[in-house]
């Protein structure tokens, strides 16, 4: 994104976000390309992963997995015990899509008090 500062980096130059908003623009940015999110899988043999797994590598499930679990169930109509089930629920990469700039949306929302 044109003008926003870099992620702090770990030491093997993942990206590390501290706020629930740096977190969903990260996991967007990785899953735009369709070839990078994988299901059924926790990681391709392509180097692809699933939701709960990027939210591991970035370390930042604490920061969005409530918000994804409630985006999936006001989305799909169904309430999901984990990211992994939900991930597996999913269509397809638009279906992921769908679901994350819902909750991108939401968090923004939130943030200015909407």
């Amino acid at each position: 994104m044109e003008g926003e500062a870099k992620l702090p980096r770990d030491v093997v130059g993942r990206p590390v976000p501290r706020t629930q908003l740096e977190a969903i623009r990260a996991v967007i940015d990785y899953f735009a390309s369709p070839g990078r999110w994988s299901q059924g899988a926790t990681r391709g043999q392509n180097g692809a992963c699933d939701l709960f797994q990027l939210l591991m590598d970035l370390d930042a499930e604490h920061l969005l997995e409530h918000y994804i679990l409630i985006a999936a169930d006001h989305l799909l109509g169904r309430l999901f015990c984990s990211l992994v089930e939900l991930n597996d629920a999913l269509r397809d990469h638009d279906h992921l899509m769908t679901l994350l700039e819902r909750v991108r949306l939401n968090i923004e929302r939130e943030l200015q008090g909407v």
